[in-house]
């Protein structure tokens, strides 16, 4: 966006047209326009993959604080929360994840340090999204049903996405490991067959990222609890809360439950794209 047309009064209030003033020729505004969309792009970078977001006990107080009206949502403060290896490692993933793209901007804002500084704050802005509640239909839905209710595994379950622990390329491999099932089985062979491989595909696949990420994930379900209204969900969720804290199985199967959420996006994606077309 430009700062001023040539022949307008210059910004700096000296009544003098801003070519004669203050003004840059065209190609210098050309120039500061481009910096400035580089460090937007930079900054939603983190907004294309849950790596760039936080993990870090600091920062994940300062939400918590936002969310509760106790702190204004400053965006300079929150990245004074990470501290200097959690901004490290962001960086670092961002490199691993987007080489190309992060020279390119990195070159385009002018200065690393300010490709740095914008993608750190797109990071802390991308991270307040973990802390958006379960969709109601899902609470009200293990509310109602005996099962779910029944169930903490299930219930849990129900309050997360597996698009907030796995990426589209997790998902795809998990398709393709389910696909090579063979089809001949009986459904109670297929259904058994089709855990195991989920189970084994999450257990190759689970990182210590992906462990501290589920790790936070179900603990800021857990520090929402109970639900207003929803007393039978509210306690077969702190149920399985419990559980998940003190059974490694228990994680690792809520991982590859997750993971199965992650087949048919790429497809669900395609055809929304064509409904909106």
């Amino acid at each position: 966006m430009a700062i001023a047309a040539r022949n307008d009064p210059c910004p700096c209030g000296s009544g003098r047209k801003y070519k004669k003033c203050c003004g840059f020729d065209r190609s210098s505004e050309r120039a500061i326009e481009d910096r400035l969309a580089a460090v937007e792009e930079t900054a939603r970078l983190a907004f294309g993959s849950l790596h760039l977001v936080p993990l870090c006990d600091a920062y994940d107080a300062w939400v918590r604080a936002v969310v509760a009206g106790e702190l204004d949502a400053d965006i300079e403060e929150a990245i004074t929360t990470l501290g200097e290896e959690e901004s490290r490692r962001i960086v670092d993933s961002c490199l691993a994840l987007y080489p190309a793209e992060w020279s390119g901007l990195a070159s385009r804002c002018q200065s690393e340090l300010v490709a740095v500084a914008a993608l750190v704050g797109g990071a802390v802005a991308a991270g307040i999204r973990d802390y958006r509640p379960p969709e109601p239909i899902d609470l009200e839905t293990v509310e109602e049903s005996d099962d779910l209710a029944g169930d903490p595994f299930e219930a849990l379950a129900m309050c997360l996405d597996g698009g907030q622990l796995w990426d589209s390329e997790e998902g795809r491999e998990a398709e393709r490991a389910i696909d090579a099932i063979t089809d001949w089985v009986d459904d109670e062979a297929y259904d058994r067959r089709f855990e195991e491989v989920l189970n084994d595909l999450a257990a190759r696949c689970m990182t210590d990222w992906h462990r501290r990420r589920l790790a936070r994930l179900v603990a800021r379900v857990n520090e929402q609890l109970p639900y207003e209204g929803l007393p039978r969900a509210s306690t077969a969720i702190l149920s399985g809360c419990g559980q998940f804290a003190a059974d490694e199985q228990f994680r690792l199967r809520l991982a590859a439950t997750l993971l199965g959420d992650m087949m048919g996006r790429d497809q669900l994606r395609e055809l929304r794209a064509l409904f909106a077309a």
